[in-house]
C-alpha cells in the first residue's frame, strides 16, 4: 500500500509518544544487520570532529564521575534524544553488543511528543583505563543514517580533561534526498547540544 510519508523519510516513525514502550524496539530489531562496516570506503561521506577542553583535574575525581556518566550514555539531552539499551535496561556500563534505540524528536506539541524518529544502533568498541574511558557504535539497517560515532573522555599528563568525539556518516540510500539537508542539520545541532550537554555535567562533577 502506498504511503506519502515514504517520499519524505523512510524511517521509522513514532507518533504521540512519551516512549515508556521503548524495549519492545530492542527486541524488535535484536538481529537487524549492522548497515556499516569498519575500515568501508567512505569517500564522500560526512565527517566531524570535536576536541573540546573540559578543564582541569588534579586527583582524577572528575574524570572519574564523567567516565561513569559517559560509558552509562548520559551525553545527549532529551529534547534532542532519549535512548533504551540493553545497559540501561540492566542498570550497569555499556558493553561491545550492546544495542541502543534512539528516540529522535521532530516534532513536538507545546513540549508534549509529536513526531519522533526511532533507531537502533550497536555498541562495537569500549575504550577504559586509567586515564581514558570511551566508546563507538554503529548504525544498525534499523537506522536513517549509515555509519559510526565514538566519543572519548581523556585525562591527561597535565591533568586537564579533554572531550572528543568522531563521526563519519551518510543517509541511508533508502532515505529521499529531499530529506537529506534535515537530517545533516539535525546531526550537527545533536553534536552541539551533546557537548554542552555533556560540558554542564563537567561544571557540577
Amino acid at each position: 500500500m502506498f504511503n506519502p510519508l515514504h517520499l519524505i523519510t523512510r524511517a521509522e516513525l513514532s507518533w504521540f509518544s512519551a516512549g515508556r514502550d521503548d524495549a519492545r524496539y530492542l527486541a524488535r530489531w535484536r538481529d537487524v544487520p549492522l548497515a556499516y562496516r569498519r575500515g568501508q570506503d567512505v569517500t564522500g561521506w560526512a565527517r566531524h570532529h570535536y576536541e573540546e577542553c573540559l578543564g582541569s583535574d588534579d586527583d582524577g575525581t572528575r574524570f572519574a564521575c564523567l567516565a561513569d556518566a559517559l560509558l552509562r550514555y548520559r551525553f545527549y539531552p532529551r529534547d534532542v534524544m532519549r535512548h533504551t539499551s540493553d545497559f540501561g535496561i540492566a542498570g550497569r556500563r555499556l558493553r561491545v553488543g550492546d544495542r541502543l534505540v534512539q528516540r529522535i524528536p521532530v516534532i513536538t506539541i507545546f513540549g508534549l511528543p509529536g513526531v519522533d524518529v526511532m533507531t537502533m544502533n550497536e555498541i562495537v568498541e569500549v575504550r577504559q583505563d586509567d586515564r581514558r574511558a570511551g566508546f563507538t557504535y554503529i548504525t544498525t539497517q534499523a537506522h536513517s543514517e549509515e555509519g559510526e560515532w565514538s566519543v572519548d573522555l581523556v585525562r591527561r599528563a597535565d591533568g586537564t580533561l579533554w572531550l572528543t568525539m568522531d563521526a563519519v556518516s551518510r543517509p541511508s540510500p533508502r532515505e529521499p534526498r529531499l530529506i537529506h539537508p534535515l537530517m545533516r542539520y539535525m546531526q550537527r545541532r545533536s553534536h552541539r547540544r551533546g557537548i554542552e550537554t555533556f560540558r554542564a555535567l563537567c561544571v557540577e562533577a
